[in-house]
């Protein structure tokens, strides 16, 4: 049976859109059989668009905008987002695991949910962060904290080697 991995992790306020960690994770990790990554920046079954994550991050911002100038209702705007939010909910829901990245000043909002949906159904959960202070929320729902990708990748080929 193939162990399952999402990537939670901040795109639309990341700097290259939260693809740098995720790709250095599913590099490291591309040797080891009957495992699946989700990733949500890659256009797969959650984005069932026409649009790459690029545009789609550029879209929802300006829908943001729009919303808060009064251009679009709160209907419209769900019309968006919730069909995106409710892909990562399930994803956390059903991996194995959740690595949730927190770098230090990129805002992580829709992480903190997805956070909170893995621990609500007791899936391993997994923080790498050079933050000093992640707040409670975290703290509460992850089960170990790593300071580098490298040091997760290594945690997580011994859980899997252990799941053998």
């Amino acid at each position: 049976m193939a162990f399952k991995i999402f990537l939670s992790g901040s795109i639309d306020k990341s700097p290259d859109l939260g693809k740098g960690w995720r790709e250095k994770i599913k590099q490291a990790l591309k040797d080891i059989p009957d495992l699946i990554i989700y990733d949500p920046c890659e256009k797969d079954e959650k984005f069932q668009l026409n649009y790459s994550v690029d545009e789609a991050s550029h879209i929802f911002g300006k829908l943001r905008e729009d919303f808060h100038k009064g251009k679009i209702t709160l209907e419209e705007l769900k019309e968006y987002v919730v069909p995106i939010l409710e892909w990562d909910l399930n994803k956390a829901r059903t991996s194995d695991l959740t690595i949730v990245y927190l770098p230090k000043g990129v805002e992580a909002r829709t992480t903190y949910a997805e956070l909170q949906e893995a621990r609500k159904y007791k899936r391993m959960v997994i923080v790498i962060t050079d933050k000093t202070d992640c707040g409670l929320i975290v703290y509460a729902a992850a089960d170990r904290f790593f300071k580098t990708i490298d040091e997760a990748v290594d945690f997580i080929r011994k859980v899997l080697k252990n799941n053998d």
